[in-house]
């Protein structure tokens, strides 16, 4: 288990690496430090532009700074790049919801649970997504 400061002088000296920073990107999230940890994944992404784990980190982080708008962008990106990624419809879902945009949402949650049909948190969010449209059966 990597440290930050040990993270840290990895990347002094290999600065180009961006399993580190998305890493170091990770350390953060858990210690809630959560501007550096959007630098670290912004960091990174800057590295490997089309990582799609990196786009979804990023758009988890944006989420948990309150950023719907800026979460829905790099979900919108990781399924780009990874168009079968069932977190990312998730998230993307969840970041629709929170910028009142249920309509949107349901179509990410459905597009979730067609990739992943045990997801209960998605039929949850899918149900509560339609119950804000008035389309409960």
């Amino acid at each position: 288990m990597h440290t930050i400061q040990t993270l840290i002088k990895a990347i002094a000296k290999t600065p180009n690496d961006p399993g580190l920073h998305y890493e170091l990107g990770g350390l953060y999230l858990e210690n809630k430090d959560i501007p550096a940890a959007l630098l670290s994944y912004q960091r990174a992404l800057q590295l490997a532009p089309n990582h799609p784990q990196i786009l979804l980190q990023l758009g988890n982080t944006e989420s948990a700074a309150q950023h719907a708008e800026q979460a829905a962008h790099y979900f919108q990106k990781c399924l780009q790049v990874d168009p079968n990624n069932a977190a990312a419809y998730y998230n993307l879902g969840n970041a629709y919801m929170a910028l009142g945009q249920s309509q949107q949402a349901i179509h990410q949650f459905k597009q979730s649970l067609t990739l992943n049909p045990n997801d209960a948190e998605a039929y949850n969010n899918l149900g509560n997504a339609l119950r804000d449209v008035g389309k409960l059966d």
